[in-house]
């Protein structure tokens, strides 16, 4: 009786075990041209598959979670499905980065540069960022004539959690901009690296203003 009693013990064990690491696959959109794949458990947790594609099924990109925290290699693909970014997170280290990564963006250290330093990298395409600032309200009662010469300014603190404004001509059109998006998803940056610690920085993007046809929408590019 106790060894019946012993082993019925164990397969509940087993079976709690096997519940709580049980996870399922959802999808949601982070706006009309990208979608978000995650895996999440029982307790709400993310755990397993996180991988975002455009509405052409390309991969964007991919990574993993373990009991809701970033683990193992992540990637960051360009449109071609050339990669552009690749970080371990286990190791703590930048595997590769393309030389064009950054290339017309500005930047400035809230410390003197040093000789050894690292921007901040995105878990995400720039082009997610300007589709989500494209449809933000802040920016629907602007017109070409106000918009010119326009800059996104990224402030990113030591643990990569990042504020954003935009400035036209040196003067702050919208500061905190919200960007709007799912309770999954987030604007998530690697911190930067500087005199041998994570440091805070703002970087700068050149956008421009791009009228569409609907009188209600307005659309943003990139200026690289």
């Amino acid at each position: 009786m106790k060894i019946k009693t012993l082993f019925l013990l164990l397969f509940l064990a087993n079976l709690s075990l096997a519940q709580d690491v049980e996870t399922s696959l959802k999808r949601e959109s982070i706006t009309d041209n990208y979608s978000l794949n995650y895996s999440i458990n029982s307790q709400k947790v993310l755990n397993g598959t996180y991988y975002i594609n455009d509405l052409d099924k390309k991969l964007l990109l991919k990574g993993n979670y373990a009991d809701g925290k970033k683990n193992g290699l992540w990637l960051l693909f360009n449109k071609d499905g050339s990669l552009e970014m690749s970080y371990n997170y286990s190791a703590g280290k930048l595997v590769f980065i393309s030389p064009e990564f950054f290339s017309n963006i500005g930047y400035a250290f809230s410390d003197n540069k040093s000789n050894d330093y690292r921007l901040p990298l995105p878990l995400f395409s720039f082009d997610i960022l300007f589709d989500l600032l494209s449809v933000n309200m802040a920016f629907k009662s602007l017109d070409e004539d106000s918009a010119k010469d326009l800059t996104l300014v990224a402030s990113i603190d030591e643990k990569g959690k990042a504020i954003y404004l935009v400035n036209s001509k040196d003067v702050v059109l919208i500061n905190n901009l919200e960007m709007e998006n799912n309770k999954i998803f987030n604007l998530d940056w690697i911190p930067a690296f500087n005199n041998d610690k994570t440091a805070a920085i703002k970087l700068i993007f050149p956008i421009s203003l791009k009228p569409t046809t609907d009188a209600e929408k307005q659309r943003f590019r990139w200026n690289y």
